[in-house]
Order: structure tokens, then sequence, then C-alpha cells
């Protein structure tokens, strides 16, 4: 793993994936952070989580939370939860470094605002206007992450909701381990 971690910062290959600005260089991220934190290695970690806001969500979001880079694409739904999945990730293990990716100047930050965008979607409560050439549940069950993780940061009555409207329609989904609902209904049975 360590000869992976080093490979991936110092090969032209590695260097080219995470100067991507879609999902190929927030995934590049995310593994970075993970294999810093599995190897022992926080410079690297440190480097990478200080990165992200201007690496990432200063560019890969617009003013509505929407992800242009993957929204050009055929699946755009999917490739726009599957970025937003992980840059949430990220954000989980930039802590671990200091650095705080739910909150930017003050304010919420693109994270919440790009899950926000989504939620209607998730929900069917607005039609998918972009080009999606297969369906969206795979994708939806994703977004249990996503707002488990809106939850813990910003909680909201209506992301509880978006979380119980999911679990329900995908109750055998293995997001449901990480969200909060989930949780305090599994501690309340034990009572």
């Amino acid at each position: 793993m360590t000869e992976f971690l080093d490979w991936l910062v110092t090969s032209d290959l590695g260097q080219q994936e995470r100067a991507r600005t879609n999902n190929h260089g927030s995934w590049c991220d995310f593994q970075l952070l993970a294999l810093s934190q599995y190897c022992g290695n926080p410079e690297v970690g440190g480097e990478v989580a200080a990165s992200i806001l201007k690496n990432r969500l200063e560019k890969q979001f617009d003013e509505f939370g929407r992800q242009p880079e993957e929204l050009a694409r055929t699946k755009s739904y999917s490739y726009s939860v599957f970025n937003l999945s992980a840059l949430v990730r990220s954000a989980i293990f930039a802590e671990i470094y200091g650095t705080d990716l739910s909150q930017q100047k003050g304010t919420a930050s693109q994270l919440k605002l790009a899950i926000d965008y989504l939620i209607p979607f998730a929900l069917d409560e607005k039609s998918w206007e972009y080009t999606q050439i297969t369906g969206m549940n795979g994708s939806n069950r994703k977004m249990l992450l996503l707002l488990s993780y809106a939850q813990a940061k910003w909680p909201d009555e209506r992301y509880e909701n978006a979380i119980r409207s999911l679990r329900s329609r995908y109750p055998d989904s293995r997001y449901i381990l990480t969200t909060s609902a989930f949780i305090r209904s599994q501690n309340e049975e034990k009572i």
C-alpha cells in the first residue's frame, strides 16, 4: 500500500488523474486520503485535505450545485452522485487532518448545495433534465450515504425525511447502514 501511495503521488499517471476536475480527480483524492491514513503518512493526507476546497469544491460545481463535467455524460445523474460520493468520503477523511469541508467562508459548503440539488430527483419530485441512459435506482441507493452526511453536518428534517423515504424504497441497500435514522431505529429496537 505504501508503494501504491508513493506511485499515486509521484507517477505521471497519478498526477494526471489528480489534476482532472471531474470524478477521476475526486476519487484520486479519496484514494490518497485513505491510503495516507492507512500507511501513516500525514504529510500526503494533510496536503490533499487542504487542497480539496480549491481543487474540487470551487471548480466542480456551479452556483446551483450542479456538476457541469458530470452533467455532460450519458449517465449524468449517476455520475453526479458518484462524484459527490467521492467528495463526501474525502470530506470525512479530511476532518482527520483538521479540514472541515462542510463549511466554506462561514457558510454551508458546495457539498450541501450539491446534495440539496440532487434530493428532488432522488425522491422523484422532479424529472431529471439531463441525459441518463440507464435507470437511477442504483444511484438513488447511494444517495443514502450523501443524505446521512448532510444530516450529520446540517441537521434538517428534510434530510431525515429523504433518508426515511429512500430507506423504504431500497430496504436492501447497504448504504442504509450509514444513516442516522437506521442507527437510531436499531437502538430503539434494543430498548
